[in-house]
């Protein structure tokens, strides 16, 4: 996702995070824009079934794809995720620029692990960062 962080309290509604079911989860890693495009990510197409027959995208583009419609029984919408993605598998760099947790607590945590002289992560960020913290109003 490319949401902006303080737009971040009205994707993790309590809707959308329910333990349950949860559609997103308050975790993320940090990455540039220009590392994710070196590494073939783009930004995803938020185009209508009729639309994408019309452009004629190839099928193995489809993946770039995502289903915009509106109707007058209402929207089909993922635009608030603003999402990029990537064909096939994704190699995180050893050094994201952060990674996200829930809370301090857990941000605590992580931190240790990460810097325990047993440490066994392939990935280390440069930071661990709540996201209570970062974005007032979500809740813990």
């Amino acid at each position: 996702m490319d949401v902006p962080f303080a737009s971040l309290k009205y994707v993790l509604t309590p809707e959308n995070s329910d333990p349950q079911s949860p559609r997103y989860e308050p975790y993320g890693i940090a990455i540039t824009k220009r590392y994710a495009y070196g590494e073939g990510c783009r930004p995803v197409l938020y185009l209508s079934d009729a639309e994408t027959a019309k452009l004629q995208i190839p099928r193995d583009e489809l993946w770039r794809v995502v289903r915009l419609e509106v109707s007058k029984k209402g929207w089909i919408s993922w635009l608030h995720e603003r999402e990029w993605r990537c064909k096939g598998n994704f190699a995180l760099p050893r050094a994201p620029q952060a990674v996200f947790v829930r809370n301090a607590r857990e941000a605590e945590r992580l931190t240790k692990e990460i810097a325990a002289p047993k440490s066994e992560f392939k990935c280390r960020p440069r930071a661990v960062v709540p996201l209570t913290v970062l974005c007032q109003g979500l809740l813990a």
